[in-house]
């Protein structure tokens, strides 16, 4: 197998500099960086390459319509996903193998299935230092292959999505589109923000603008209306460049066609209750544990998605913790 090229947005960006920052806690955060951080984002050209990817797996229908939450799952509240961390792919230290992987992606999807949990969304976590498929034909192939495997397996009641991790979200889609998945995973969608070089694991962070007008043309090119966006915003682990608030951000990214909306759970308290009457779904994430369920049932959020919570360890799914997380939900 050839060695595979790591490839950022970045890579096409030249450094950023002479950035007023909004925000004290933000401008302390690049004070603390020896050289301006870089800028990530989203550009035709990386666009390009993924639609010629794409040609290469599967007929566009640019007429694809776009479907709802209540379509795709079945019902428009009481919805939980799952984000199965998948174990690290191909040049990634810590790979399984393809017979490896497949083998713990069936087991673990057996058993969210047998818990009656509604959604999976494979996350690729382990995947470090996180980079993108740009310019990657072989990681993208292999991810499309355990997507296809994780679809086939899961059958009809339990919905597939993708996350590919850090901000690939061109990826996710075309991935998606070729595995016929229901859905993606973004974990951020209109907020420009800064990540640290701990949630990137790379040697420095950077900020990233995420482009959702762009994002928005992209789907429709590609015929992927039809594959539901959760698209991530005002997450606990990204500092957003503006001051903008969490209720903007939901307008926004309504506006730009997110079918949902995935929100930080140190964040979700923060939505004004008129909020909750936006024809978008709104589901909380990140770091949701078993004490967190009446409140977020209570507050009538449309679900959540778990990280942790019906792990047994990093790659694992415990069917005994998954059945007991679940009772207690479906009983409140």
């Amino acid at each position: 197998m050839a060695e595979l090229l790591i490839h950022t947005y970045s890579s096409l960006e030249p450094p950023m500099s002479g950035v007023t920052f909004s925000g004290k806690e933000l401008e302390d955060f690049v004070k603390k960086s020896e050289t301006p951080l870089p800028i990530e984002t989203i550009t035709t050209t990386h666009l390009a390459f993924y639609k010629e990817w794409l040609k290469g797996k599967v007929a566009v229908d640019t007429t694809e319509s776009k479907k709802t939450i209540a379509e795709v799952f079945g019902k428009q509240t009481s919805i939980v996903i799952d984000g199965l961390r998948l174990p690290p792919a191909l040049q990634f230290e810590g790979y399984l193998g393809v017979e490896g992987t497949e083998k713990l992606l069936r087991e673990n999807i057996q058993a969210l299935k047998a818990a009656g949990i509604d959604g999976v969304v494979l996350e690729t976590t382990f995947d470090r230092p996180h980079q993108v498929c740009y310019n990657q034909t072989e990681l993208l192939d292999y991810y499309l292959h355990i997507a296809q495997v994780a679809k086939q397996v899961a059958g009809d009641n339990l919905k597939v999505g993708l996350n590919l991790i850090l901000f690939d979200l061109p990826g996710s889609l075309v991935i998606a589109k070729a595995a016929k998945l229901d859905f993606v995973v973004t974990d951020e969608f209109v907020e420009t923000v800064v990540c640290p070089s701990a949630e990137s694991h790379r040697d420095s962070g950077f900020i990233f603008n995420p482009q959702p007008k762009l994002i928005q043309k992209f789907r429709q090119e590609i015929g992927a209306q039809g594959i539901l966006l959760f698209a991530g915003t005002h997450s606990n682990y990204y500092d957003a460049q503006s001051n903008s608030s969490v209720n903007d951000a939901v307008i926004e990214a309504e506006k730009f066609g997110a079918d949902a909306l995935v929100i930080g759970k140190k964040n979700a308290s923060k939505l004004d209750s008129s909020i909750y009457q936006a024809d978008i779904p709104i589901f909380v994430a990140g770091g949701v544990t078993q004490d967190d369920l009446p409140w977020i049932k209570s507050a009538e959020f449309n679900g959540f998605l778990a990280g942790s919570l019906f792990e047994g360890g990093l790659t694992y799914i415990d069917p005994i913790k998954a059945t007991e997380v679940m009772t207690v939900w479906n009983t409140l």
